[in-house]
């Protein structure tokens, strides 16, 4: 087992920007944060102590996340008839109720903090023996990917959707476990926050600086960066030197895929739409609603904020997403009418507000779980909620496979042309 290196905080090394390819030699300070010098984009964060903050809020985040399964999650009651759920039974019910697809891509969302954290507590346990324990790389490599599809917060704003879309028509209760899963929110947001890949890359694996360097394009100067653990190698394309991942300065055949996911997103927003989310039961009847139907309910019993937060989040978002994907696709090959600056901010928004759209998914699932009443009233999922699920899915790897790299090789090219044209016209 070798020995983990450790690198000088107080050193200077070169940033090279995963968005739009700038060289930035900048000190690594103790605490702060290292921004790009062309589009100001964070390159890296550090802070005091990062190590054992990030070591200790993880370790609390894995005892929150137990007590939340510990006790009883949620409850309701009506016609003196009581049913109470824990946090399982949102995967557990939709295998009875032979939704199998759905409940694996729950189940697969429910796992997903529980391997980060223990990834994370290994990171650091790595850090403080200062030893290069077994599967090291494949961990690191597995944080970046996993972080992109946490959605615990999502899932609690979809929890207190359904608690009000429920309000009118039982009596609901809060758990114990509530709380808890609360906190364990808050505090996986916090270890997000302190959560570093580049920090953790240098200082478990420092990389091997390359000399006569300067601020500028990357690739203009030969050299091409790794975008899952910040690496600067030789070479345009090949194999990164530290983490080996497949290494490209451009990936404009990223921009087919993206085009792709896009349509696929189009063709399966109609019956996302046209066919019914959830299918209630009450006393004999039954009730079909789609995501708008569900919008115009909660309208309708004067729950004004939280319709409007389901209408911008599965109605909204995913339209607004997918033209302005496209509009960025068109952009990246035609005559750019913004900057690029402008455009990679477009580009970071549609990343940040991907994941919102599975507020539906998951009120649909808590309610299918606790409304499990036998004859008088029973919730299950539509049929469009797959389609629905396969649409957020779609968008957020469409948003993904993009390269916004290639809005300032587009701007590059628009003002040397324009410096070509004025010199030309000044010759005659």
């Amino acid at each position: 087992m070798k020995k983990a290196s450790t690198t000088d905080n107080s050193s200077a090394r070169y940033f090279t920007c995963p968005h739009c390819d700038w060289v930035t030699h900048s000190p690594v300070p103790e605490a702060g944060v290292i921004r790009c010098q062309r589009c100001h984009h964070r390159l890296s964060t550090r802070t005091t102590d990062q190590t054992m903050a990030l070591k200790w809020y993880s370790l609390s985040a894995l005892l929150l996340l137990s007590l939340s399964v510990a006790y009883t999650f949620i409850g309701f009651s009506a016609k003196g008839i009581e049913h109470k759920i824990n946090l399982l039974d949102t995967i557990t019910v939709l295998i009875q109720s032979h939704f199998l697809v759905l409940a694996i891509l729950i189940a697969i969302f429910a796992t997903l903090p529980v391997v980060y954290l223990l990834i994370v507590i290994y990171v650091t346990y790595a850090l403080e023996k200062q030893r290069l324990f077994p599967g090291l790389k494949t961990c690191l490599r597995s944080l970046e990917v996993i972080e992109n599809w946490l959605m615990v917060d999502v899932f609690l704003v979809g929890i207190l959707v359904a608690l009000i879309k429920l309000h009118g028509m039982a009596e609901v209760e809060i758990g114990l476990s509530f709380w808890p899963f609360c906190g364990f929110v808050v505090v996986l947001v916090k270890v997000l926050s302190l959560c570093d890949r580049i920090w953790l890359w240098d200082t478990l694996f420092p990389p091997t600086e390359i000399r006569h360097l300067t601020s500028g394009v990357a690739r203009t100067q030969g050299v091409s960066v790794c975008h899952h653990c910040g690496c600067i190698s030789h070479g345009l394309s090949g194999f990164c030197p530290r983490c080996h991942a497949r290494v490209e300065s451009r990936q404009p055949v990223h921009q087919h895929t993206t085009v792709a996911l896009l349509l696929a997103s189009c063709v399966l927003f109609f019956p996302a739409n046209l066919y019914p989310i959830m299918d209630t039961s009450f006393l004999g009847s039954a009730h079909h609603s789609t995501i708008l139907g569900g919008v115009i309910l909660l309208w309708s019993t004067g729950s004004f904020p939280i319709a409007l937060v389901v209408f911008i989040a599965s109605i909204f978002v995913p339209i607004f997403k997918i033209l302005l994907l496209s509009w960025l696709c068109w952009q990246s090959r035609h005559i750019q009418t913004r900057s690029a600056k402008q455009l990679q901010h477009f580009y970071l928004f549609t990343e940040f507000i991907g994941r919102w759209s599975m507020i539906d998914i998951f009120v649909v699932a808590v309610l299918s779980a606790l409304v499990q009443l036998g004859g008088l009233m029973r919730i299950i999922p539509g049929p469009a909620i797959m389609a629905f699920a396969a649409v957020v899915v779609l968008t957020m790897l469409a948003a993904q496979a993009f390269d916004p790299r290639i809005f300032w090789d587009q701007q590059v090219k628009e003002i040397a042309g324009e410096r070509t044209d004025s010199t030309t016209e000044s010759n005659r």
